[in-house]
């Protein structure tokens, strides 16, 4: 049996996570060898990647996503390629819908078995999905509970061990130090701002965020750190904070993005993986977020929860405040922000036993190793 996987992943989300498990599978299996799509912590791991670092290039929304049609078109090609001209165990696939489910379909005409890790939220939106993704792929592997479920009614083979990132948060240790390396000031509110993983969410949430951040500098006397999602991005985040006037009181950090949220006080962030994060690190969190109204309109007639944040989706309420579109503007935002750094000890206690609850849904640790085992027998 060949030790060759062919793995792809497509934003940065992917990327960590589709990394994570390649080293899970190699300590287990360390003969194996991965080609295929990702970006740089894909190549961290050790991939032999067919293309350039793919991690940055993905949208959310359809008018959106047209200026990524022609990346994504070479990007199938060069996988078809790689499929054809190899003998792969089998592909392994992480999140990255639109590419994804496309490379599935290459594989399967090739014999070649079928992972998807982390596939489609089908418990949220797309649930029409379900049986076509349930007939067309070998193993589903999804990170939520009620993805599993539905998965499951739909007659897929599912796995469900629980969510990655509660053995990334758990294993994480703040490095000594760290706040001065950073040169956080002590005694002034720390703000965590998150402006995305995705360029058009840099472009649309950086100059709202540093508009809020200019307000809870002159109502709170705070400061703020903001962690670069990825190096294409950190100019534009550097850039933002000297127009802004901001210089003085904002940090930029690359390369951990855990240690601002530990030390953060409250988090401002885009939707997306990094509010489970928070949660799962204790977090108070408020969520804003922008896209085109046409996408926005066409996607509310789709979405089965009337929520964007994966800690709101588990508890099924909205705990953490949701600013989107028009309700996207600095004045909410900093609003929401303050009403967190106010809190009274019995909001606290409430607040504590919703992170009590998130922990309880995603799982045990050890998430990762467990799906690696799992694979590796079956296939």
């Amino acid at each position: 049996m060949t030790d060759r996987w062919f793995v792809a992943a497509g934003e940065v989300s992917g990327d960590m996570h589709a990394a994570d498990l390649i080293r899970a599978v190699r300590e287990r299996s360390p003969s194996s060898e991965f080609i295929g799509l990702g970006g740089p912590k894909m190549m961290a791991a050790g991939i032999s990647a067919i293309d350039d670092d793919v991690s940055h290039l993905n949208t959310v929304g359809l008018l959106e996503g047209i200026s990524a049609l022609r990346k994504g078109s070479d990007m199938l090609r060069r996988a078809k390629l790689a499929l054809t001209e190899g003998k792969y165990r089998a592909a392994i696939l992480t999140d990255n819908q639109g590419l994804n489910v496309l490379i599935a379909k290459e594989a399967k005409k090739l014999g070649i078995p079928v992972i998807y890790y982390s596939p489609p939220h089908v418990s949220i939106w797309g649930a029409w999905d379900a049986p076509k993704l349930a007939e067309g792929i070998d193993l589903l592997v999804p990170h939520l509970p009620a993805d599993a479920e539905v998965y499951r009614k739909a007659g897929g083979n599912v796995l469900f061990e629980g969510h990655p990132l509660v053995d990334r948060v758990t294993s994480y240790r703040l490095p000594v130090g760290a706040r001065d390396s950073l040169g956080l000031p002590d005694g002034k509110p720390l703000v965590g701002i998150f402006p995305g993983s995705r360029r058009q969410e840099i472009r649309a949430l950086l100059p709202v965020f540093l508009d809020t951040a200019k307000i809870l500098a002159a109502e709170a006397d705070a400061v703020f750190v903001f962690p670069v999602s990825h190096p294409v991005f950190e100019m534009a985040i550097r850039d933002g904070i000297r127009e802004a006037g901001l210089e003085g009181r904002a940090t930029v950090t690359s390369g951990d993005p855990y240690a601002a949220m530990v030390l953060s006080d409250v988090l401002v962030m885009s939707s997306g993986t990094a509010t489970l994060e928070a949660a799962l690190f204790r977090k108070p969190l408020t969520l804003a977020y922008r896209i085109s109204g046409l996408t926005f309109f066409i996607m509310k007639f789709f979405v089965k929860k009337k929520m964007i944040g994966l800690p709101n989706i588990l508890l099924d309420r909205v705990r953490f405040p949701e600013l989107l579109q028009k309700d996207c503007n600095p004045r909410r935002i900093a609003d929401e922000t303050l009403r967190w750094l106010r809190l009274d000890s019995a909001a606290k206690s409430e607040l504590a036993a919703d992170f009590d609850a998130i922990a309880a849904i995603t799982g045990k640790p050890g998430v990762i190793g467990r799906v690696a085992d799992a694979i590796l027998a079956r296939f």
